[in-house]
């Protein structure tokens, strides 16, 4: 039936790895971030984190990057934390970038790095959203090995491309925009699910509303069946027995 054909959601289930910043889905659709990276410098550079813990991070799609003092710096990395008292942490080389799944199912872009015996993990969770051209917001370290940043983008959102057509280097103009450092009152939450993406809750409805004709059509074939049942029945059942017909004259004349 027509009406049960569902649309394909916005959120790939599995991505393969193109380039560090780039992957194509299961339905040869890609997410490109290529547009947002710069070269040797973050584009995203000592964000605060939402629950204000005093380090800064600084994060840049696709290419490695340098920051700070030569000695102690942050270099050849796709990630960085500052610490108040100046410390430089490597949080990730782009190099390492594979893609996964964090946060309600988000596609995630997760570079690695090793620090010792300790393999430190960033996850950056790319929520797809069509009006924005790159909102960034730091969630911090929330184990003590991993950190987790958040991006809404609507270079996030899978399109339909040549994977050939991938360019390495930036667009000009791009414009950053930050998100809010502190969040509402209460625990900083890593679950929220990007609302401006509603294609899931239409493909739901699309279900519901396939199961609701499907069960119309079920009951008004057995409503049909049982009428057609119930009427052979009767005729079966409810008969007359026709009375033999008598000529009036013959009657009188045989009484006499």
């Amino acid at each position: 039936m027509s009406c049960c054909v569902i649309v394909k959601t916005q959120i790939p289930q599995h991505c393969r790895k193109i380039t560090p910043c780039s992957c194509i889905d299961e339905w040869n659709r890609i997410v490109n971030l290529t547009v947002l990276a710069n070269k040797l410098t973050p584009r995203f550079k000592d964000y605060p984190t939402a629950g204000g813990d005093n380090n800064k991070y600084s994060w840049n799609p696709c290419n490695n990057f340098e920051e700070g003092p030569e000695n102690g710096g942050c270099i050849n990395v796709g990630a960085c934390k500052i610490s108040p008292n100046g410390t430089y942490t490597g949080l990730g080389q782009s190099n390492s970038v594979e893609f996964s799944h964090d946060d309600n199912g988000n596609l995630s872009l997760v570079m690695t790095q090793q620090d010792g015996d300790k393999k430190i993990e960033t996850h950056v969770i790319l929520y797809c959203d069509e009006k924005r051209d790159a909102a960034f917001r730091v969630i911090g370290q929330v184990t003590d090995r991993i950190y987790w940043l958040q991006l809404w983008s609507k270079y996030n959102c899978p399109s339909l491309m040549n994977s050939d057509d991938i360019v390495t280097m930036p667009a000009p103009g791009s414009i950053t925009e930050r998100m809010p450092t502190m969040p509402s009152p209460g625990v900083v939450t890593m679950t929220s699910s990007p609302s401006q993406d509603k294609r899931p809750l239409k493909d739901t409805e699309i279900i519901l509303f396939c199961i609701l004709v499907m069960v119309t059509l079920i009951l008004a074939v057995l409503l049909t069946r049982y009428t057609i049942k119930l009427r052979t029945s009767k005729e079966e059942t409810i008969g007359y027995t026709r009375l033999p017909q008598y000529d009036a004259q013959l009657i009188i004349q045989e009484s006499k």
